[in-house]
């Protein structure tokens, strides 16, 4: 059975309670804008984000973590604009996850977990039993 995420879905409601999570931003892509309609230039307005998204088991032993990369759209309507000189991590963060939701959010918890599982409950390689190693 599929399950439906919608907008609304977000990376923290797919959060697991029991791990700690963590959001950061690790580059930019800025570029000036012109608005046509009235000619006013956005310096340095941040057009893509790079970021990660991590998890880490409670007893810090196993980590998990999702790269992902973010295109960003001006809306020149907004009074918001924040220029390059003001941003801070938790302002871009905040744009980041606006547009991480539904099954991409999903997706990026399911990345996450598919590593921490396979950390969690490791597989071992064992020499074979007929090529045992030599002074064992």
């Amino acid at each position: 059975m599929a399950i439906n995420y919608t907008s609304t879905t977000t990376l923290e409601s797919l959060q697991n309670p029991d791990w700690n999570y963590s959001h950061t931003i690790t580059n930019l892509k800025i570029r000036d804008i012109t608005d046509t309609s009235t000619g006013n230039v956005y310096t340095a307005t941040v057009i893509q984000t790079f970021w990660q998204y991590s998890a880490v088991t409670a007893d810090g032993l196993n980590t998990g973590t999702f790269a992902g990369a973010t295109p960003l759209t001006l809306d020149t309507t907004s009074s918001n604009f924040v220029t390059f000189g003001q941003l801070d991590e938790a302002t871009v963060i905040g744009w980041v996850e606006e547009q991480v939701r539904g099954g991409y959010a999903a997706h990026v918890h399911e990345r996450i977990n598919e590593q921490l599982e396979e950390k969690i409950n490791a597989t071992t390689e064992p020499y074979l039993p007929w090529a045992i190693p030599s002074g064992s």
